[in-house]
C-alpha cells in the first residue's frame, strides 16, 4: 500500500489528479455512465490508448496461445461435471456451473486467485434499475437467471501460471460441488 494522499482525510490522491489531468488533456476519455443506452457514433481512439492496443496486438498470438493451454489444462484435469463442453479451445474464461460458487471464489481468493461473476444477469445490466431500462422482465428468462447464479470464471488470462492453474482445479475438485440445471 503506497500513501498517496495529497490532502489528509481527503479522497484526493495522486492517481484521481492525473486522472482528472489526462482527462482534461485528452489523452483518456470520460468514464462511460451505465445509464447510457444509446450509441453517439464511433469514436476515435487517444493517442495512449492507440500506443496500448497496438502494444496488445503484437501479444495476440502469445496471449491466445496461453489461454488455449489453459483451457486445455482445465478440460483435461477438471473433473468431468465441472468441464464446459464446448469446441472452442480459446475461452475469456473458463466458466463451470457451481452449488457453492461463494465458497470456491473465496478459497481461490485466499491464494490470490480471481475468479470472475462474469453472466450473472440474463442481460449486462445487473440492478433492478437497470434491468427496467434494458426492457427486461425479471423471470422471463428462468434458466438463464438461475444458472447466472451459479457460474463462476476460472481466469485463462497469461498471467495464470501453471502452478496457479493445478491450484484451481485442486481446489474446484475437492471442494465444489456441481450444479445441474
Amino acid at each position: 500500500y503506497y500513501f498517496t494522499k495529497l490532502i489528509p482525510f481527503t479522497n484526493i490522491t495522486i492517481g484521481r489528479v492525473l486522472i482528472i489531468l489526462f482527462r482534461n488533456l485528452g489523452l483518456i476519455k470520460k468514464q462511460a455512465k451505465a445509464d447510457t443506452m444509446e450509441f453517439s457514433g464511433i469514436k476515435k481512439l487517444s493517442q495512449v490508448q492507440t500506443v496500448l492496443l497496438n502494444n496488445q496486438l503484437k501479444k495476440i498470438s502469445n496471449i491466445n496461445e496461453k489461454r488455449k493451454k489453459i483451457t486445455k489444462f482445465y478440460n483435461t484435469n477438471l473433473k468431468e461435471d465441472f468441464r464446459f463442453k464446448t469446441e472452442s479451445s480459446l475461452l475469456l474464461r473458463y466458466p463451470i456451473l457451481l452449488d457453492n460458487k461463494r465458497e470456491i471464489k473465496q478459497k481461490l481468493l485466499e491464494k490470490e486467485i480471481i475468479a470472475g461473476n462474469w453472466y450473472s444477469s440474463p442481460v449486462h445490466p445487473l440492478t433492478a434499475e437497470e434491468l427496467v431500462k434494458a426492457q427486461y422482465k425479471p423471470g422471463s428468462c428462468p434458466i438463464a437467471e438461475k444458472v447466472g447464479k451459479k457460474i463462476l470464471n476460472l481466469p485463462t488470462n497469461v498471467e495464470v501460471t501453471d502452478e496457479d492453474a493445478k491450484e484451481i482445479v485442486e481446489i474446484v475438485n475437492n471442494f465444489a460441488k456441481p450444479f445441474n440445471i
